[in-house]
């Protein structure tokens, strides 16, 4: 990824709009997650490709997600 303001546009828009975590929230993680939240993006205009989601998607078994700032919150709640 060279630019990053694509996911940060994608991740605003997610986090200003309940009904669009809702439509990404029934999807597990992996291939069907990925296509879904590239079909999103690009009706809203939104440039992503699949390279940009891949660390997100990646195993994390020592849990270190939990040193990283918090994912986006829905309604202020976890």
């Amino acid at each position: 990824m060279t630019d990053p303001a694509p996911l940060d546009r994608f991740r605003a828009l997610l986090a200003a709009d309940e009904a669009l975590q809702d439509a990404l929230a029934p999807h597990e993680a992996g291939a069907a997650f990925v296509e879904a939240a590239l079909a999103l993006a690009a009706r809203h205009g939104i440039a992503l490709e699949s390279g940009d989601l891949a660390p997100f998607m990646a195993s994390d078994p020592l849990g270190l997600w939990r040193l990283e700032p918090p994912a986006l919150r829905r309604g202020g709640q976890w």
